[in-house]
């Protein structure tokens, strides 16, 4: 059988370490799927437990330097300062701390000799040369096998298994330079005797990994920024909750509440769990969970989500759901498994990223070569050699794919972490990316953009001894005893204005016609409408209300017609849509005057009535198909905004489904995106997040690949013939850190985006 599992990986830290662990573990038999997050150090895993194993897996990947291992949760909620801090000895924090200022201050001093060479008002360093190579010597030493440690193993295994990543090209780079420096410096009679230059690159040696190291740890403290959404949610989260046991309060851990246990939550508590409310009213702060910023008002029978806030007064609860059931850990792994997902777009990244390395052994071989075979044809040797060696170096260094493997991910990370924030749950990679090209949204009527259950709309008075309130509240009280919808809206309404509703007597019912009962000595009857038809009649059901008159002592003394009440956000998000140039539809199975009020009401030009659950899905591949200007479709991607089990089929049809949270379980499962709240105007922050997120991503793509197509030729030396330019090692492992950190930071601008939602 087929188990999903994610697991954490260790030796992981590049785009091509991504690529050989996918490669590596998928040809493994009875796994069938892999997905690995370089930014997240994590893998989804889909295989069949009696055909491998984890021990399997890691069987096959400790030779290449990499672990699965279950998941640390204290490790996927470690925060960036505490990372800062972190002092062992493998941390990014402490090779950065140990071996950066080294880095900065030999290149400095670089720079000092440069100048000095070539301004003569600089003073050159009073430093003997062998007492200079003596120090680079045991600094270079230093670094290189204990900070470069991993960067040596990297190399080692490469010999061995013949895989390489990027620490494999910083490895083969500076070990290089530090082992021609060795022989230059330890033996100079013999490299005198082969005529070379005596030059040192020790200080390449030091500072490319000083730099590497620098730019690792502003790379883990961006990363750690990344997820900090999923951290904030988890941290939303009650760690104990007060039940009752046996009669008595008890405080207990919050693993440890079982559905239906009585919770008590004090003004100023987090709510542990979902749950219904049995006692009291309360006013509970649910921004964080769902974006929206007004406190929500809760009365006995309303649902409680765990991780929002209650605000005032003591509440008593009944637990619903618990443990990974809740509202806030369905949200935390749903954004969880959405950041580890891919889209679409990363594909071209990953094919490109899983030719870098090899590429760049290749082409700095050929690097080496070409200068020390057609370079000496117009240099000589001694002029050729340290410009081979130094060129050669720099390409492996510059090389590196880890800009290209976190142009997308990081993007794509911070955005949805943003949307979860924002009460905007995205299912996954390609969800972002297909929203983001949405121009035209199908809105469900009933329950989307409709309050989704019957109100009185007007009260039509018929007789002139009767007001509209003495009507509405005789009807209201034969209607009291109903469980009917529309019954149910009438004694609400009563209750609204305060009418006191009068005992019954003589109560009937007919089934589909209506009720009938004795008020006050006079039989009052409920029912569907006469024969007799009125203009008034005739005008509200025009209007797609459902009209029932009112009879005492068979004369008909006024009309009561319901509806289904437009919400209040709806004609605003409608609005906004069209403003952004986005299309809007109208779907319902509901009747045509019904669904023609509400698409006038709201603007909307195209819409769909009467049409069936299964017939939903087709209206949404024909506008798919569609794109003509007859039409008057845009072309892009379709969305369908709906929260009933009858929006399933169309929210899985089109290209991006839209979930309202207070829709169906089906309905959710069905959809990319879930809105939490069921606020409709988050239709177009979810677009304008979706677009913002994917316009940062390429931005990244786009610098990641200039970065590397400028960088390696100018680093293999290509220019030295022309312009006599040249890329050190030094320069080249600058780039390479800030090229990954730029990256990053450019993606850590979503979380400070304005993100309109009108």
């Amino acid at each position: 059988m087929n188990i999903p599992l994610t697991v954490r990986v260790s030796g992981m830290h590049c785009a091509s370490c991504a690529r050989i662990i996918t490669q590596k573990v998928s040809s493994l038999p009875g796994v069938s799927d892999i997905s690995v997050s370089a930014l997240g150090e994590t893998a989804r895993l889909t295989f069949d437990q009696k055909r491998t194993s984890l021990h399997d897996m890691n069987a096959a990947l400790r030779p290449l330097g990499y672990e699965f291992s279950a998941e640390d949760e204290a490790r996927e909620t470690s925060s960036p300062e505490s990372m800062a801090h972190d002092d062992s000895l493998s941390s990014p924090a402490f090779r950065a701390l140990f071996a950066g200022p080294i880095a900065i201050f030999v290149f400095l001093l670089m720079l000092w000799s440069v100048a000095a060479r070539l301004f003569p008002f600089v003073w050159s360093l009073p430093l003997p040369m062998p007492l200079e190579r003596v120090f680079l010597f045991v600094l270079s030493t230093i670094i290189l096998f204990s900070v470069g440690r991993p960067f040596l193993v990297a190399v080692g295994r490469f010999a061995k298994t013949g895989v390489a990543n990027m620490d494999t090209l910083v490895g083969i780079g500076t070990f290089a330079a530090y082992l021609v420096s060795s022989v230059a410096f330890l033996f100079p009679n013999l490299w005198r005797a082969w005529r070379l230059p005596d030059d040192s690159f020790f200080d390449a040696t030091i500072v490319v990994i000083g730099f590497v190291a620098i730019g690792k740890y502003w790379e883990a403290l961006a990363k750690a920024k990344t997820g900090e959404a999923l951290r904030k949610l988890r941290r939303l989260g009650a760690k104990r909750a007060a039940v009752m046991r046996a009669g008595f309060e008890e405080s207990v851990p919050v693993e440890e509440v079982v559905v239906g246990d009585t919770v008590l939550l004090r003004p100023g508590s987090v709510v542990p769990v979902d749950g219904i409310i049995l006692e009291g009213n309360a006013t509970v702060d649910e921004s964080m969970l769902t974006g929206e910023p007004l406190p929500a008002e809760k009365v006995p029978g309303d649902t409680m989500l765990g991780g929002t806030v209650n605000l005032s007064r003591f509440v008593k609860m009944r637990a619903t759901r618990v443990g990974k059931e809740t509202a806030l850990a369905r949200i935390v792994q749903t954004v969880r498994e959405a950041q580890e997902s891919k889209a679409p777009v990363e594909a071209l990244a990953d094919r490109v990223s899983s030719v870098f390395v090899p590429a760049a052994l290749g082409i700095s071989l050929l690097t080496v070569t070409g200068w020390l075979t057609i370079g000496t044809l117009f240099l000589s040797f001694p002029v050729a050699f340290p410009l081979a060696l130094f060129s050669a170096v720099s390409v492996l260094v510059i090389a590196c794919p880890c800009a290209l493997g976190l142009a997308l991910p990081a993007a794509m990370t911070v955005g949805m972490g943003r949307g979860a924030l924002m009460g905007i749950l995205i299912k996954n990679s390609e969800s972002l990316e297909k929203l983001a090209s949405v121009e035209t949204v199908v809105f469900d009527k009933t329950g989307t953009v409709t309050e989704g259950k019957p109100e009185i709309l007007e009260t039509v008075s018929l007789h002139p001894k009767f007001s509209r309130d003495e009507i509405l509240r005789l009807a209201a009280s034969v209607e009291a005893g109903s469980e009917h919808p529309l019954a149910r809206a009438l004694v609400l309404a009563a209750h609204k204005k305060s009418l006191s509703l009068s005992a019954v007597s003589n109560f009937s019912s007919e089934a589909g016609m209506g009720v009938s009962g004795t008020v006050e000595e006079r039989i009052v009857t409920v029912r569907r409408p006469h024969e007799e038809i009125s203009p008034k009649r005739l005008q509200l059901e025009s209007e797609g209300k459902t009209v029932v008159e009112v009879r005492v002592a068979e004369a008909t003394v006024g009309l009561l017609s319901f509806g289904d009440r437009i919400k209040r956000d709806a004609p605003e998000a409608i609005r906004a849509l069209r403003k952004h140039g986005i299309q809007t539809v109208l779907l319902s199975g509901d009747g045509k005057n019904a669904v023609e009020t509400v698409g006038k009401a709201l603007h909307i030009t195209r819409r769909y009535a009467q049409v069936l659950p299964d017939e939903k899905a087709k209206v949404i591949r024909d506008l798919q198909q569609e794109g003509d200007e007859k039409q008057s479709m845009k072309k892009g991607g379709v969305a369908m905004v709906g929260d009933g089990v009858n929006d399933a089929a169309a929210l899985a049809t089109a290209d991006v489904g839209i979930a309202l949270s207070t829709g169906t379980d089906i309905a959710l499962e069905s959809a990319s995106i879930t809105l939490l709240h069921g606020d409709i105007r988050k239709v177009l922050r979810a677009i304008l997040l979706a677009r913002a997120t994917i316009r940062i991503a390429r931005q990244n793509l786009f610098w990641a690949f200039l970065y590397n197509g400028i960088g390696i030729p100018i680093a293999a030396g290509l220019l030295y013939p022309f312009f006599g330019i040249t890329m050190s090692p030094v320069f080249a492992g600058f780039a390479m850190a800030l090229s990954s950190v730029s990256v990053l930071l450019n993606s850590l601008r979503l979380r400070t985006k304005t993100i309109p939602s009108v």
